[in-house]
């Protein structure tokens, strides 16, 4: 850092502060003259404060009547009948409350709003009242200026019950605060004549806004004056003392500070250029200022530690650049890096673009119910073996990337088709080879594999293979294909629009037609303060004959079948039944999860809001996957902000799982978050990833989001996550998922 190098010494200064207190002398007189206004400056800022104390405390009483008054209209069974039915209000307004007694005579308006802020009908033209109320001011007060005259509004929220739930609208009540202040309060400080409101006509403020906008006169104090003299007399005396004073005081700063910084100054020169230093400070012996010394010595010491500090730069950044860019779960490269590679082929500078690209796509098939079923311990240790398999079948010098879950990517630069098939068969072989059953898991663990191929170097075409891959992967998941499939135009025309029928594809759409068999089982969420359940997941099962269906087998057909939408439609159907019929506990709720096409849907955003009713009794929670929010955000955001503002809560659902995790918190209306498995399973350990998920957590709960934690199967689990700072925790620990009768 670079300081402008001062222009005068410090010798300097002290030779210009004696002339400087020659001229004083001469002008003592002066100078005390100056002093006293000075003190008259204090006197007049004391009376400021005062007089502004005194009008503080008017605004609070005339404040506190207007609140009392509307206390008095929002339990008044005529009001709620008025926003009820307000076929007579404009009787009710100019009359009947009039007649009731309930507002004094300073009230000179009176005005009912819906729930909407707007009024409930046309205000008279004489009352003045906003027809809006103006947002952030429930309940609050708003001071306005009407061609000189102060006007104080107060707007109230007006509710159905004694116990606040149900809010039928607001009030609003205008007086006029300048003669309401003169009635009630006498200033002891203030002119009342001078009392103005400085601004344009019409405009609203809130009180603190007010007060610092009203104007008024203080009133003069007698004792001022008595003041000033005595002051007078005291400056004279401390004139004499001064002139003693700074004189010892200059001779000090010559012999005593001056010098020594001078040295300092010399010494820190050298340090800043990088040289050796050899200068020494110049201290004073007998009544020297040691502290110098002290300074010195800790400047050389700093200078050393950043010369150490400076050397271990680089590779603390790569160390940086390792955790931010690797897997924490596999240790290979993360979706963070995947982007900055894919972005690096777009480039516009890159001198040597590559003449082909294979994008090679992994997904572990059914790796959901090796999960649900062995537990996230053991599916953490599948993940592990499935990126190890890969990451060795791959060519030397090619990464390896987590995209998010059970997928994983590489991108093959210069390589033939007939290369990258190779490579794609070598990861199915490696992964034959691998004994899952070491962990437990019964089932082979196979992994389908989608290729798509550029060779033309054109980066129109480059955009297109993570879809090509995707369709290709999709396709080589079908029953009955190889398990390694190549993109072409048939695959994306054709290939992904059949299935072969199969049970679990009649089961689903059987479901779609009939609701009822659709088997709905819930799933406790606990708070974890009260430690009592908050409210329960519902998680979707199909009863198919004697044979249940789980979502592992349900959700493929769905995906593949494009059925997101009528699938969660029947879906919210039998979740309404339930609550119609209210068969959850009142006072708790469900949440609910809603797929990626089916939040940007208007036939499943009516079907929510059709859901809004039961929001009275139960709480309900729309669990929203991170990934389903990256299409169409903008209408996304739209119908999630539509259903926050009827009493939705919005969870984003496996945090951690996916991209950006924190660019969707800081632009989506989310007031829950829900974290994924693998990064509960961090907080177990004591090593960097578990500080960097505790970190997360405080930052996240800061905001202000409440936080849920997923999977949490044993008492460590529930110590660690309830020590982090979640709000709510799921998992087997408290209960496991079951049919309303077992639960």
């Amino acid at each position: 850092m670079h300081f402008p190098k001062p222009p005068y010494s410090i010798a300097q200064y002290a030779i210009s502060f004696s002339l400087v207190l020659g001229l004083v002398l001469l002008a003592i007189s002066s100078w005390t003259l100056h002093a006293l206004n000075q003190v008259d400056q204090q006197i007049t800022a004391t009376n400021q404060q005062a007089a502004r104390s005194d009008l503080t405390e008017a605004i609070a009483e005339v404040q506190h009547k207007a609140e009392r008054s509307a206390h008095d209209i929002a339990i008044w069974d005529e009001t709620r009948q008025q926003l009820a039915n307000p076929t007579y209000y404009l009787y009710w307004r100019a009359e009947r409350i009039r007649e009731s007694g309930l507002i004094p005579s300073a009230i000179e308006a009176v005005e009912l709003y819906d729930v909407n802020k707007k009024a409930i009908s046309k205000p008279a033209p004489t009352s003045l009242m906003p027809p809006v109320i103006p947002d952030h001011t429930i309940p609050g007060t708003l001071i306005s200026n009407d061609a000189g005259k102060i006007l104080l509004y107060y707007f109230f929220p007006i509710y159905a019950d004694e116990s606040q739930q149900i809010l039928l609208g607001y009030g609003g009540l205008k007086m006029n605060f300048l003669a309401e202040l003169e009635r009630l309060h006498g200033f002891r400080n203030i002119d009342l004549r001078s009392i103005r409101l400085d601004i344009p006509s019409q405009r609203y403020l809130n009180t603190a806004q007010a007060l610092g906008s009203i104007r008024y006169v203080p009133l003069h104090n007698p004792a001022s004056d008595a003041l000033r003299n005595i002051i007078l007399a005291v400056m004279l005396r401390f004139a004499l003392v001064l002139i003693a004073t700074v004189s010892l005081a200059y001779w000090l700063v010559i012999w005593r500070v001056a010098r020594p910084l001078q040295s300092m100054s010399r010494y820190i020169d050298e340090l800043h250029s990088g040289r050796q230093t050899t200068s020494q400070i110049i201290l004073p012996g007998k009544w020297g200022v040691t502290e110098l010394e002290k300074v010195r010595a800790s400047l050389a010491d700093y200078h050393s530690r950043l010369i150490d500090a400076q050397m271990n730069l680089e590779n603390k950044n790569q160390e940086f650049w390792d955790q931010a860019h690797r897997d924490t779960l596999t240790g290979i490269y993360n979706r963070r890096a995947f982007d900055k590679d894919w972005d690096l082929l777009f480039a516009p500078g890159l001198v040597k673009r590559p003449r082909s690209v294979a994008f090679i796509l992994f997904d572990c098939d059914h790796f959901k119910p090796i999960n649900d079923t062995y537990g996230h311990q053991v599916g953490d240790l599948v993940l592990r073996g499935i990126a190890e398999s890969l990451n060795m079948a791959l060519r030397s010098g090619d990464k390896l990337y987590r995209l998010g879950g059970d997928e994983f990517a590489t991108l093959l630069y210069d390589a033939e088709l007939s290369q990258a098939r190779l490579v794609a068969e070598r990861c199915q072989d490696l992964l034959k080879r691998r004994d899952f059953t070491q962990h437990g898991v019964k089932e082979p663990v196979h992994v389908s594999i989608g290729i798509a191929y550029s060779s033309d170097g054109d980066t129109s075409n480059l955009n297109k293979l993570h879809k090509q891959a995707d369709i290709a992967m999709y396709s080589a998941k079908r029953p009955g294909r190889n398990k390694i499939a190549v993109y072409s135009q048939e695959l994306s025309t054709a290939g992904m629009t059949t299935l072969v029928a199969n049970q679990e594809t009649s089961a689903v759409f059987q479901a779609i037609a009939a609701p009822h068999l659709l088997e709905i089982h819930y799933q406790p969420v606990v708070n974890l303060v009260t430690h009592k359940v908050d409210y329960h997941e519902a998680l979707v099962r199909i009863r198919h004959g004697e044979k249940l269906i789980y979502p592992f087998e349900i959700f493929p057909v769905v995906e593949a079948r494009r059925l997101e939408v009528e699938f969660d439609m029947a879906v919210l159907s039998r979740i309404e039944e339930t609550l119609t019929r209210k068969l959850l506990p009142q006072g708790g709720g469900v949440s609910i999860n809603i797929s990626g096409p089916s939040i940007v849907h208007p036939d499943i955003n009516a079907k929510l809001m059709q859901l809004a009713p039961h929001i009275a009794y139960y709480k309900l929670v729309l669990e929203i996957t991170e990934t389903a929010l990256i299409t169409q955000i903008e209408q996304a955001t739209a119908n999630l902000n539509q259903l926050r503002q009827v009493g939705f809560h919005i969870a984003l659902d496996d945090f951690g799982s996916g991209y950006s995790s924190l660019g969707y918190l800081s632009s989506m209306p989310v007031d829950m978050v829900k974290f994924d498995i693998s990064m509960i399973r961090q907080l177990v350990g004591q090593d960097r990833q578990s500080k960097v998920v505790k970190d997360m957590v405080r930052m996240i709960q800061d905001a202000g989001y409440q936080l849920v934690a997923e999977g949490v199967e044993t008492e460590l689990i529930m110590e660690k996550v309830s020590e982090a700072g979640f709000t709510h925790a799921q998992g087997y620990w408290y209960g496991r998922p079951a049919a309303l009768q077992a639960a």
